[in-house]
């Protein structure tokens, strides 16, 4: 696992009161600017996630943030991811484990990469030299990862400068398993139903 905000809320222990502020700050920017054509709003995400990033890239995740959510939907998703707190959890974990984390990473500090990997049992810990949240597939990082998660399940390392072809092979062949159908269906019909379940509050004032 990349610990980060969607698997283990935005830090392992209970937060001081700056960091919740931090992120009422940061709901309150997705709700006034999130949806608007002025990539200006969603920027001061992406420039965390993808700080090192050309200016192509940077725009089209500007533009999948956009698409992918409603602004309050997005304001809500930030707010509970920064509430969780899984640390309990942690030591009862019994399956081997991988630990990856930017060791520049500034949306979430490399130190809970580590505070977390400490927290299993057993956890293996590799620390990937980037400073993007999110990898970019042709950065050499990228291939770190992918020998790293290659070793740990005992496959054979990706011997090519494509690591983001190769990468992109293996995600379609998932693509093509009847469980991962099933899991990007149920996504994206819960999807939905969340939409027009927000469409109807607005509608009638809720």
């Amino acid at each position: 696992m990349q610990a980060d905000d969607r698997r283990q809320g935005r830090h392992l222990h209970h937060r001081p009161v700056p960091h919740l502020s931090v992120h009422r700050t940061g709901a309150t920017l997705i709700r006034s600017g999130w949806g608007s054509d002025e990539e200006s709003h969603r920027q001061f995400f992406t420039s965390q996630f993808i700080p090192d990033a050309d200016k192509e890239l940077q725009q089209s995740l500007n533009e999948t943030e956009r698409v992918a959510a409603t602004p309050d939907m997005a304001a809500r998703y930030l707010l509970a991811n920064a509430d969780a707190n899984v640390s309990a959890l942690l030591p009862a974990i019994r399956i081997p484990t991988l630990v990856l984390h930017a060791t520049g990473d500034i949306r979430v500090p490399f130190a809970l990469g580590q505070e977390l990997a400490a927290a299993i049992p057993g956890a293996k810990f590799v620390p990937l030299k980037t400073r993007n949240h999110m990898l970019d597939p042709n950065e050499p990082a990228s291939r770190d990862m992918a020998n790293a998660i290659a070793d740990f399940l005992g496959d054979k390392r990706i011997h090519t400068t494509a690591v983001s072809t190769q990468l992109e092979h293996k995600a379609k062949a998932l693509e093509q398993h009847w469980s991962i159908k099933f899991v990007l269906i149920f996504a994206a019909i819960t999807g939905s139903l969340l939409f027009f379940w927000e469409l109807w509050k607005a509608v009638h004032g809720e």
